[in-house]
C-alpha cells in the first residue's frame, strides 16, 4: 500500500499544477484520494462525489494515511 499511496501522492502534486496525464488512467478510488488530497473538489463532482462521498470511497485506511500525509501541506505548497 505504501508504493501505491506514495505513487498517488506525487500524481496529486501534478494535478494540483493541472497536470493530469497519470490522472485519468486511475480507478475511481484512487482518483478520489488524488482529488482530496490536491484539494480539487471540482474534480470530484466531475466524477459524481461529494467530499464525504469521495471521503468514503477511499475508506478509512486510506483516509487515515491521506490526513497523516497531508495535513501540513496548504494549497500554495501543493501549486509551487
Amino acid at each position: 500500500m505504501q508504493s501505491q499511496l506514495d505513487y498517488l501522492d506525487k500524481v496529486a502534486f501534478q494535478v494540483a499544477r493541472d497536470e493530469f496525464k497519470a490522472y485519468g488512467p486511475l480507478s475511481s478510488g484512487e482518483r478520489a484520494y488524488v482529488a482530496l488530497a490536491a484539494s480539487r473538489s471540482d474534480l470530484l463532482q466531475d466524477d459524481g462525489y461529494t467530499i464525504v462521498q469521495a471521503m468514503d470511497r477511499i475508506g478509512p485506511e486510506w483516509l487515515d494515511e491521506l490526513n497523516c500525509r497531508w495535513k501540513r501541506i496548504s494549497r500554495h505548497q501543493l501549486k509551487a
